[in-house]
């Protein structure tokens, strides 16, 4: 993957809060994806305004004690998204 890129939500994707789990769903679809903490995080800033890099940066800068991790998490997280197609790259 491109750190360059900018991943941006796909706008008919939905997210709804079930207890202490994020769900990603597609209303007409039915595609549906349970978020852990990371990846709700990652997918709040898939807005087009920060690359891939710079939400790991942030990401790192937030939980520094995770910071290794961080990166391939992020990357992860945006390959499931885009293989799910609830993001586009940009």
């Amino acid at each position: 993957m491109n750190l360059d890129t900018r991943p941006v939500r796909q706008e008919e994707f939905r997210t709804e809060v079930l207890e202490q789990e994020i769900l990603l769903y597609f209303p007409d679809g039915g595609k549906f994806l349970y978020l852990n903490q990371t990846a709700a995080l990652v997918w709040e800033r898939c807005d087009g305004s920060l690359s891939a890099a710079e939400i790991i940066q942030a990401l790192q800068t937030a939980f520094p004690e995770a910071a290794q991790e961080i990166q391939t998490d992020v990357v992860d997280t945006l390959q499931s998204f885009q293989k799910h197609g609830c993001i586009r790259l940009e």
